[in-house]
């Protein structure tokens, strides 16, 4: 979990630019930021985290209810 809490974090921190970066710099961040999402992605469709958004269906409990 704190893995994902990391990359979360990592993501929305600000892109720092070079003053020699160019396109090839440019897609290399693009394809780190997909790989990261597709990770958190999978981290969600896990049995872990369907199991946990369960029990708190079952519970009723406020944090899955979106506003």
């Amino acid at each position: 979990m704190y893995d994902s809490l990391q990359l979360v974090a990592e993501s929305e921190q600000i892109r720092r630019e070079v003053d020699n970066s160019g396109p090839r710099d440019e897609l290399d961040f693009w394809k780190r930021r997909v790989s990261r999402f597709n990770y958190l992605l999978d981290q969600i469709k896990s049995a872990h985290v369907k199991a946990a958004l369960s029990v708190l269906s079952v519970s009723k409990s406020r944090l899955l209810k979106v506003s």
